[in-house]
């Protein structure tokens, strides 16, 4: 009775492990789930609305701003600020903004996936200032951590780059992968 006991205690042990170990395998739903953040920010940026990031960054989140004026910026609050002032300059203007993103590489370890790729920004002034609209492109590597079932984003990191490198970018099965702006790419940034 107690090697059964033993046995019994032994197998539950080694179950409820592999189960463990199987819940936190990458899957189909956690390449879905991740692909949507990049849809949560679009929805952000369209709206100029910077509460996604409350659902989207770790809360010691860490984010490397593509400029060279800007410094390192920690934790949601100080992050959705940095979008607030962003996001504020365009309503000033009259203006709207878009991004968009192309994954080219998923690397995917122990409880953390790496997305690699190009964003593009798409702002369009006011019509009564009859400015054309212009992009702003970049390459950025977001690493999201898991926390429980959801993925967050623990590290944003950005940098400038010619609006030719989002473009020319190829399709990577499964990962995320944005429109083409409409028009002619009017790109302020070499």
């Amino acid at each position: 009775m107690k090697r059964l006991l033993l046995c019994s205690l032994a197998l539950f042990f080694v179950t409820d492990t592999m189960a463990s170990i199987n819940d936190n395998k990458f899957n189909a739903q956690d390449q879905q789930y991740i692909n949507e953040r990049y849809q949560i920010m679009r929805d952000g940026f369209k709206q100029l609305d910077a509460s996604f990031v409350e659902s989207l960054y770790e809360a010691d989140a860490v984010y490397v701003p593509g400029s060279s004026k800007a410094t390192i910026i920690t934790g949601t609050q100080a992050i959705k600020k940095s979008y607030d002032t962003f996001f504020k300059k365009v309503q000033k203007k009259n203006a709207t903004v878009d991004i968009d993103f192309r994954v080219v590489k998923r690397l995917v370890g122990n409880n953390q996936v790496t997305d690699v790729g190009y964003y593009i920004v798409e702002f369009r002034p006011a019509k009564n200032t009859e400015q054309p609209i212009t992009h702003f492109a970049g390459k950025f590597v977001w690493q999201f951590e898991r926390n429980g079932k959801q993925w967050m984003v623990a590290l944003d990191s950005a940098s400038h780059t010619d609006a030719n490198h989002y473009l020319d970018a190829l399709s990577q099965p499964g990962l995320y992968y944005g429109m083409t702006p409409a028009g002619k790419i009017n790109s302020t940034w070499e």
